[in-house]
Formats: structure tokens, sequence, C-alpha cells
């Protein structure tokens, strides 16, 4: 039986429902289901397009490596990234508390169509495509939209195993 994750908003009150795409990355998803729940600061991309993220420690055993790698997500997918802290400024990762961390994991949502996902510092960012959002979509879309346009700011984005459905 497929396993689903509800990723959500806590202020805004928001969430959408994402199942796990086992077949094609078995290592991300195990992973990530044996870490839920999940939270953090809420952010929206500046180059990427339609997507908004968490930053948070690294929480596998064994990093799981690029699996249903992409750099061009399509709306509803949900992707992991790794990424080296000596990618990030130092007064970052002081005041966000990832500086006894090894490196930093990105879990992002692309709530929209055509993202391009570049960063500066790396170019082209290949991610792990772990999830894709099955319920809820066009509400999450519109709070990520209220998040671009109002700004993340006290929002809390979370990761949490989503309750069976009968």
């Amino acid at each position: 039986m497929a396993r689903h994750v509800e990723i959500g908003f806590k202020k805004r009150k928001v969430s959408c429902i994402a199942r796990l795409i086992e077949d094609d990355a078995p290592g991300t998803c195990e992973a990530v289901w044996n870490a839920l729940p999940i939270e953090g600061e809420t952010f929206h991309a500046k180059h990427s397009g339609n997507e908004v993220f968490t930053l948070v420690r690294p929480f596998a055993a064994v990093e799981p490596g690029l699996e249903n790698a992409t750099f061009i997500p399509d709306m509803g997918d949900v992707c992991y990234y790794y990424f080296e802290k000596t990618l990030f400024p130092k007064k970052f990762l002081e005041r966000e508390g990832f500086v006894g961390a090894p490196g930093l994991i990105d879990l992002a949502i692309f709530y929209g169509p055509d993202n391009l996902v570049m960063w500066g510092p790396k170019g082209f960012v290949h991610g792990s495509r772990f999830a894709r959002v099955v319920r809820n979509l066009p509400a999450f879309a519109d709070a990520c939209y209220d998040v671009f346009r109002g700004g993340g700011r006290g929002e809390r984005l979370r990761f949490a195993r989503a309750k069976a459905r009968r």
C-alpha cells in the first residue's frame, strides 16, 4: 500500500497530501518517512520558480544519494536536496542554528508549472523527486502564492505521516 505525507503550513492552516514515489526513490522515501514529522521555517525560492521549501539538519543515517533526479520539477513534485554547508554564508548558518550541521537538507514543494532549479553557487541543481501531491494542490498552491507575495516570516512548513484514508 502506498504511503502518503501531509505537507502543511501551520500559520495558514492549509495542507496537501503527497504520495511517496517508492519505486523510483526508495532510499530517499525511507529516510524521509523514518524522520517524520519534520518541520522548519518556510522559504520561497528566488530563482527556481514556484517553490516553497524548508531547510533542516540532515536526518538520514546514510545520505540516500540522488534518486529519480530532476532539475525541472513539475507542479506537485516534492524534492529532497542535500547541500554542503559551505554553500551558505556563515551568518545565515549562525542565525538559523546550523553551525554544527555537516550540511543542510532542503525539502521543497513545487506548486506551479515551469520550474527550473538553479542556484548561483551551483548552477543547475538536481534533486531527488520522492513524492507527488495527489490531494488539495490548488488550495495549497494559493497559500504558497501568499508566501511569495506576503512573505514566509513566522510560517512553519511541516511534513508528517498522513493518516490512512478509509
